[in-house]
């Protein structure tokens, strides 16, 4: 019996007649696989082994995996070998960051996280195998340029940059403001920082007043005073009894506020004293934890 492999089919040749089969689905240890893999692993098993192996530990992407063992079985083990042992000296560092082409894009990747930036130039970089990059933007030859001399002080200031405003846009923080803060880092790092340093701010003050609101089932205790409410009106009470409404803001400013109160006891900027209807309601919602306001405001 002679056993032949083309075109994804395992050829039989037997008296009295050849029988073939084509691949549909191969699984290799109980894993799915490329085809092409399955016919190397029949004719190479113990290459296979251990090509399969090094492919599963490499800190590759999935799509890369699947390509190196769909191309074993054209460009055989050696080769193929080769490259993988290529890809894993190339790869990301946790400590500093590396450029890549992610086609023709530029890729600055840390660790497991990559950023994309069009560019114009033509450069001789290592394929970005690793991550699945962000798109940011397209960067000018001139821009271009200062990347390559400082990559991982240019990856910290977008990651955090990124990070921030993610978070902020649903707060009202626009995609504009996001790109003339990246302009600002290649025409003014000064000004650029302190830009970055105030966002940091907002984010962390926002972020801790998020994290009361989901939290507000009933009034929480401050240094200063205590908020409570519902999903409706947002109160402040001061430990001297003065009332604030903290709810009818702009988005963001109400939980930027509560940051403001429980991180630097710092009282809203908003008008006090709060009357009509809303005093009821605040007087009710405190009304466990201050009581004395039912006397003052009533």
């Amino acid at each position: 019996m002679n056993v032949t492999f083309k075109n994804r089919c395992v050829a039989i040749t037997s008296t009295p007649a050849p029988i073939s089969f084509k691949i549909r689905k191969a699984l290799f240890r109980k894993k799915k696989v490329p085809e092409n893999f399955g016919l190397f692993a029949l004719q190479y098993p113990e290459e296979a082994k251990i090509f399969y192996k090094n492919v599963m530990a490499a800190p590759i992407t999935k799509d890369t995996k699947d390509t190196l063992l769909e191309q074993v079985f054209e460009d055989g083990f050696k080769k193929t070998s080769k490259l993988l042992r290529k890809y894993i000296k190339n790869a990301p560092s946790k400590d500093k960051a590396k450029l890549y082409l992610d086609y023709s894009y530029l890729s600055v990747t840390k660790g497991k996280r990559s950023y994309d930036f069009g560019i114009y130039t033509k450069l001789s970089l290592p394929p970005n195998v690793y991550n699945e990059a962000i798109f940011i933007d397209w960067l000018t030859n001139d821009k271009v340029k200062i990347v390559l001399q400082e990559p991982t002080e240019f990856f910290n200031f977008i990651d955090k940059l990124h990070n921030f405003c993610t978070f902020l846009k649903k707060y009202g923080f626009t995609q504009r403001k996001f790109l003339d803060t990246i302009d600002c880092y290649f025409t003014n790092k000064k000004k650029c920082e302190q830009e970055l340093q105030r966002l940091q701010k907002t984010y962390q003050l926002i972020k801790t007043g998020a994290k009361v609101l989901a939290q507000l089932e009933s009034p929480i205790k401050t240094p200063i005073g205590y908020i409570g409410g519902d999903k409706t009106e947002i109160f402040f009470v001061t430990n001297d009894n003065i009332l604030y409404n903290l709810s009818r803001t702009k988005p963001g400013r109400t939980e930027e506020i509560i940051g403001e109160i429980i991180k630097y006891k710092k009282l809203p900027k908003i008008k006090g004293n709060l009357k009509d209807d809303l005093v009821k309601s605040a007087v009710t919602c405190f009304k466990d934890v201050k009581p004395e306001l039912a006397v003052l405001y009533t």
